[in-house]
């Protein structure tokens, strides 16, 4: 900020908070130097500096016009930062189409049903609660075995296995899956810096710029992409939440490489 020359103040408030311009006056070269060392979005004491503009009042009089907004407590909006290079991010939902074995209240009893021995036609207490393919009984063994719908139950010398219980959702392999999606976007005044942001994180456990306060979980990189908005390139990165507390599984997927 400048120490020397003539300053005016004006103060506007609002339901939504207060706005204070702040008018600076000299020369084409001291205003043009003001306004090229201040950065939109700026946090100072009278606000977050949203705008800023050159004015000729006369031949060798310039003014640089500051616009600096906070809420009405006085204190500041989080507002992104959307100078070049630097990440905004948006939170919505998406659905993602998941295996049904993988549900986090995944039972056996779903999508298989239940066989017997020649001459057994109890059913096991265990047949609604079982969540795997193991069954801990070694006398249960000898007797019971799950298979999925379709396959043909065996037979043996003292008969052909029946099939005790058939599964209570018939048909279904997968479950829809709500789970949060961040996209990242930043501004780039050339392609190459634009795909430099995204290059090497498609398929990639990480974390966005900010996950809007939720916990839990992990993030990949499931989308990427640069385009041309007419003024700037633009790059994205969308990246998903995992379904489960558990996160991403580590094995299937890298971490992402910190440059």
């Amino acid at each position: 900020m400048l120490e020397s020359g003539f300053r005016s103040r004006v103060l506007e408030r609002s339901a939504d908070g207060e706005t204070v311009v702040i008018s600076h006056h000299g020369t084409f070269a001291e205003m043009r130097q003001l306004a090229d060392s201040l950065e939109i979005n700026d946090r100072t004491d009278l606000g977050f500096l949203k705008s800023l503009r050159l004015r000729q009042e006369s031949p060798n009089l310039w003014c640089c016009e500051c616009r600096y907004e906070s809420d009405r407590g006085g204190g500041y909006a989080n507002a992104p930062d959307t100078a070049y290079g630097k990440k905004s991010a948006t939170l919505h939902g998406s659905v993602r189409t998941l295996p049904l074995a993988g549900h986090p209240a995944y039972r056996m009893c779903w999508d298989h049903q239940l066989i017997a021995a020649p001459g057994v036609s109890a059913v096991p207490s265990w047949w609604a609660t079982a969540t795997t393919e193991a069954i801990a009984s070694e006398s249960d063994r000898l007797n019971y075995r799950w298979q999925k719908p379709g396959d043909t139950p065996p037979r043996t010398a003292a008969g052909s296995w029946s099939i005790l219980k058939t599964p209570t959702k018939p048909g279904t392999e997968t479950y829809d899956w709500a789970t949060y999606t961040i996209t990242e976007r930043a501004r780039f005044r050339s392609d190459r810096a634009a795909g430099r942001m995204i290059a090497g994180k498609l398929n990639q456990i990480g974390k966005p710029v900010t996950t809007f306060g939720i916990t839990g979980g992990s993030w990949k990189c499931d989308d990427a992409g640069v385009s041309w908005n007419g003024r700037c390139w633009v790059a994205t990165l969308s990246w998903s939440r995992s379904s489960g507390d558990d996160g991403w599984d580590a094995d299937l997927y890298p971490a992402e490489v910190t440059p």
